[in-house]
């Protein structure tokens, strides 16, 4: 076996200047001045061979993958596939986070209840909000149960309208009212998970309940001014709803000061929690300030004294949602 040197280093038989000639391939000039013993004819020989090697190779993986025509076919239907994937996702999101009002019967006339919640259907309201109380200490005050929930699931439902009964529990341990209210007709139930002692487990409740009485009811968190978003982190998988109070819950109070404020919250809590949770607001909101707060990434509003008290709620509630139509700063000046 011949060996050759080349300053200090030995390249010992034919295999192995093949294998560095391949390397070196690019460099002509120095292909010849490394490897003298391989004449012009022979080293083009080998170069030769080693390209068509290289060819054979490249065949054998292209039939492997099969012809252009099909790559290109699977290709094509990837893409498809993905890109109708993608806008399902978006076309869903759209519908799921299309802006809706949810008026505050709280606010509404009691005395002739059917009237008031008649009327602002008739305007277009989507949802009707049914704020609990207990007169705990976490909401001081008693407000409205499960008999008036189970009576607007069973009115609305006769005046045939997909309208969803929007109850949120100000009440103590809301574990504890879940089946009652489930079973009254409510369509979305929000609770504080301060007042729960395993908030997770009443998300799961609400939902376990639904499935065993085969409907799609809503759950979700209601985020107190006071409450932190690093507090519910292990909650947010579970929430198709969460609620932003601007106000303190059962005493009308607010910590914040100005318009920016409420909006630097809502943005970011539609920041954490993304775009396919519903970001619900409540308290104090009008037609002024809904506008900026919907840009910030509200899409559920309510309203109460705006809607009910209104000569004309269908104007109010398309106000509220930004469309064409509603209320203009002219009709309500801004306050001082």
């Amino acid at each position: 076996r011949k060996k050759t040197r080349m300053k200090g280093c030995v390249f010992v038989g034919h295999h192995q200047n093949v294998g560095v000639a391949a390397a070196l391939s690019s460099h002509s000039s120095l292909r010849r001045a490394a490897f003298p013993s391989l004449g012009g004819g022979k080293s083009s020989k080998v170069f030769s061979s080693l390209r068509r090697r290289r060819r054979s190779k490249d065949v054998v993986q292209s039939s492997q993958c099969g012809s252009h025509e099909g790559r290109d076919y699977v290709a094509k239907q990837i893409v498809s596939t993905t890109t109708h994937a993608s806008s399902s996702e978006e076309e869903a999101t759209k519908r799921r986070n299309q802006v809706i009002v949810s008026p505050s019967i709280a606010k509404a006339n009691l005395w002739d209840l059917k009237q008031s919640v008649e009327k602002v259907l008739e305007a277009g309201a989507e949802w009707l909000h049914v704020s609990v109380q207990d007169g705990s200490s976490y909401a001081p005050k008693i407000s409205l149960g499960s008999p008036v929930v189970k009576c607007l699931r069973t009115n609305v439902s006769l005046l045939e309208k997909n309208v969803k009964i929007d109850v949120k529990l100000n009440t103590r341990e809301p574990m504890d009212r879940i089946e009652e209210f489930v079973s009254a007709g409510a369509d979305v139930i929000t609770f504080a998970p301060e007042a729960a002692k395993q908030p997770m487990a009443v998300l799961q409740k609400i939902k376990h309940s639904a499935k065993e009485r085969e409907r799609d009811i809503l759950a979700g968190i209601v985020l107190n001014p006071s409450t932190g978003l690093y507090t519910i982190e292990e909650l947010r998988p579970y929430c198709d709803v969460v609620v932003v109070m601007l106000v303190n819950p059962g005493l009308g109070t607010t910590p914040y000061k100005t318009l920016d404020e409420k909006i630097k919250r809502v943005r970011s809590v539609r920041e954490y929690f993304g775009p396919a949770t519903r970001v619900q607001i409540d308290g104090g909101v009008d037609e002024r300030s809904a506008k900026e707060l919907i840009k910030a990434g509200a899409d559920t509003i309510v309203a109460g004294s705006a809607v009910f008290k209104s000569d004309d709620p269908a104007k109010v509630i398309r106000a509220l949602k930004g469309e064409e139509g509603g209320v203009s700063n002219k009709e309500h000046p801004r306050p001082r």
